[in-house]
């Protein structure tokens, strides 16, 4: 590393070498993504040597494939929108991921949203709808682990473990609809899946 920096000191980075690997960043960003995912998903969003929290590194991909995927300009060529569904895919096999993607179900239900209006309604490529419809797979399993955590939980403080037959009843309606089965629209995750399983076939 020492060999490349300036022989007279300085940093690394000056205003020329930053104008002249602009142009590299701006073509390589999709796999250098996919590649931030790989990695985290790989040590579960934990790097010993780093204070950064692994929500704010979750936060940082999942904002850049949301814009990149609202943004016609990012996402061209066709290739970018793939690399990044790909990396959106990998960033969602993981536990922690699925757990921060549930913390806030809003952020899931956008997801869907713009998977629905982005690509579903407007590519015609049959790699990125099947990378959609996998996306969303791994959207549905972060669901179902949330709500299977939820109800374990629920189950833990309301009754002691040898009486959880007795709340079953009760945490079974812990899901969206509760009792009455209703689905506001606006703020459903199960509505927004449907919405695009419905799109897709």
């Amino acid at each position: 590393f020492a060999s490349q920096l300036p022989h007279d000191g300085g940093a690394f980075y000056t205003t020329d070498t930053m104008e002249s690997c602009r142009q590299h960043y701006a073509a390589m960003w999709p796999p250098l993504l996919h590649a931030a995912a790989l990695w985290l998903n790989a040590n579960n969003f934990h790097i010993e040597s780093d204070n950064e929290s692994p929500t704010n590194r979750f936060h940082l991909l999942f904002g850049i494939c949301m814009e990149a995927l609202c943004n016609p300009r990012m996402s061209e060529p066709s290739k970018n929108m793939v690399v990044c569904l790909k990396a959106l895919y990998t960033l969602f096999e993981g536990s922690e991921p699925r757990k921060m993607l549930m913390e806030t179900k809003s952020l899931a239900i956008e997801l869907c949203n713009v998977l629905h209006r982005q690509l579903l309604m407007t590519s015609e490529s049959v790699e990125t709808q099947q990378l959609v419809m996998e996306v969303l797979k791994q959207v549905l399993f972060a669901a179902q682990d949330h709500l299977e955590k939820t109800k374990k939980k629920t189950l833990r403080e309301m009754v002691p473990a040898n009486q959880e037959a007795l709340a079953q009843q009760e945490v079974e309606l812990l899901g969206e609809g509760g009792v009455s089965g209703e689905l506001p629209t606006e703020s459903s995750l199960v509505f927004a899946m449907l919405e695009e399983c419905r799109e897709s076939c």
